[in-house]
């Protein structure tokens, strides 16, 4: 097997959005992340610099129906328990309906909202990777009842110095998986770490999932047409240049379409969602 790259990271994702000054509120005030450009027509977002999401106004396209391929949810991964336990609590404070659950899933404690155009949105904290389980190259994940209110209570506390939020993952909604790990394994060279009845989670091989890809609302959905609100595009990010020619090379080999310039390679995956891949940057 081809491996994409040993470190993945995930980079800046974007969504089409009706309501860019609703949803700037939201992801700022709320979710905690910082301005870092505007204009009239979009705003890019991030934490200590570093950019995570970008707001596209784009209130000509439709909203997405449930059943369609597209964005599941986003994930943004918190350093550490007080500064997610202080961003969830600001959350349920000014915005409690958008709060849809929380799990604990043995590698991560995640809280699940929607934000106020109905994207999924998950916030969570990895637990120390030395306490993972990988058996067989999979990591043991589960989902168990995490408590909200406990956790609040418990990491109230000031959070350290030295916070990072950044983009953890990305979680799509697809056909066919059969069609998906051909794509996203075969083609590109994820590798598969762990499964659920209708899932697969893929990453560099040593996280427990920089893509998560299902079929529970969207089993046998043909690919978009069109744009909707939602998902526009996500960036991953590859270790270096070498990686980066080696998956043209493997494209090419595949016959699938790509575009490659200026270190960034773009291409769209059977179901039309745009993957920009770019290289860590020194």
């Amino acid at each position: 097997m081809n491996k994409l790259s040993k470190n993945i990271e995930m980079g800046l994702f974007e969504l089409n959005v009706k309501n860019l000054d609703l949803m700037k509120d939201f992801y700022h005030l709320l979710v905690g992340l910082e301005i870092i450009e505007e204009t009239n027509s979009s705003v890019i977002l991030g934490f200590n610099q570093e950019k995570i999401l970008k707001l596209n106004l784009n209130s000509s396209v439709r909203v997405p129906k449930q059943h369609e391929v597209g964005l599941y949810h986003s994930a943004l991964a918190f350093s550490d328990r007080p500064l997610l336990a202080k961003t969830i609590q600001r959350i349920l404070i000014n915005y409690p309906s958008s709060y849809s659950g929380s799990a604990d899933h043995l590698v991560s404690e995640a809280f699940y909202f929607y934000d106020p155009e109905g994207n999924g949105l998950e916030l969570y904290f990895d637990k120390d990777q030395e306490n993972w389980i990988w058996k067989d190259g999979h990591v043991l994940m589960d989902t168990l009842f995490l408590n909200v209110k406990e956790y609040l209570d418990e990491y109230s506390n000031p959070s350290p110095i030295g916070q990072i939020i950044k983009t953890g993952h990305i979680h799509l909604k697809v056909g066919s998986l059969e069609e998906a790990e051909k794509f996203y394994l075969e083609v590109l060279g994820f590798v598969k770490v762990s499964e659920f009845p209708g899932a697969i989670f893929i990453s560099d091989g040593k996280y427990h999932h920089h893509l998560g890809i299902n079929i529970w609302e969207s089993k046998a959905a043909s690919r978009k047409d069109e744009e909707t609100l939602g998902l526009k595009s996500f960036e991953i990010i590859l270790e270096n240049k070498e990686d980066l020619l080696n998956l043209a090379s493997r494209l090419d080999k595949a016959d699938t379409s790509y575009t490659l310039e200026n270190n960034i390679l773009q291409l769209q995956d059977p179901w039309n969602n745009l993957i920009k891949f770019k290289i860590k940057s020194i």
